[in-house]
C-alpha cells in the first residue's frame, strides 16, 4: 500500500490526491521504506547545496550574513541535519544566482514546490519566481533588489520575512 502512495506522490505531485495522501502518510507516520527514501533524497540534496555553495562561498557566515540568518543554521543546512524551508532555498537559490534546472533539481530533491509553480500564486510568489528565473542572467537581480522590490511594493520582504521566523523560533 505504501508503494502505491509513494507512486502517487511522485507521479501527480500536484494533484489533490496527492495531497491528500501525503498528509495521510504523515498523519500515520512514516513506514522505513518511505524513511530510507527520503534520506537518500535528503542525502542528495545536500551533496548538491554543499557543491553548489562551495563554488560561491568560502565561509559559512558569508552566506548566513546574506540570508539573516545565525552561522549554525548554514551548517545544519549544509551538514544535512536541518533541510532549508521553502523561504530559505528560495533565498539561496537566488544568493547562489543558481540556473532554473538546478533550482529545480534542489526543490525536487526535498519536494518542495517553487513559489507560482501553478501561475496562480501570489504577486510576493510571483515577483520571487522572476528573480529565481533570471538571477543567474542578470547580475542585477540579487537577494537586496528582490527585498528593495518588494518593499517598493509594500510587500514583505524576504531577508526580512527569514530573520522574523528566525526571530519567533528564538
Amino acid at each position: 500500500m505504501l508503494l502505491i502512495v509513494w507512486l502517487s506522490l511522485r507521479a501527480f505531485p500536484n494533484d489533490s490526491r496527492s495531497l491528500h495522501l501525503r498528509k495521510l502518510v504523515h498523519m500515520k507516520g512514516q513506514d522505513s521504506m518511505n524513511v530510507k527514501h527520503q534520506n537518500s533524497q535528503s542525502e542528495e540534496f545536500t551533496k548538491a547545496l554543499v557543491s553548489y555553495f562551495n563554488k560561491r562561498y568560502k565561509k559559512q557566515i558569508d552566506l548566513a550574513i546574506n540570508l539573516g540568518v545565525q552561522p549554525a543554521v548554514i551548517s545544519y543546512y549544509l551538514s544535512g541535519k536541518r533541510l532549508p524551508t521553502p523561504e530559505h532555498l528560495c533565498a539561496i537559490c537566488i544568493d547562489f544566482k543558481l540556473p532554473p534546472h538546478d533550482q529545480r533539481k534542489l526543490f525536487h530533491l526535498i519536494d518542495y514546490l517553487m513559489p507560482d509553480s501553478d501561475g496562480e500564486g501570489s504577486d510576493r510568489d510571483r515577483i520571487i519566481r522572476y528573480y529565481m528565473d533570471f538571477c543567474c542572467n542578470e547580475p542585477s537581480l540579487s537577494l537586496t533588489a528582490l527585498d528593495a522590490e518588494l518593499v517598493k511594493r509594500k510587500i514583505t520582504p524576504l531577508v526580512t520575512t527569514l530573520k522574523k521566523v528566525k526571530a519567533d523560533n528564538e
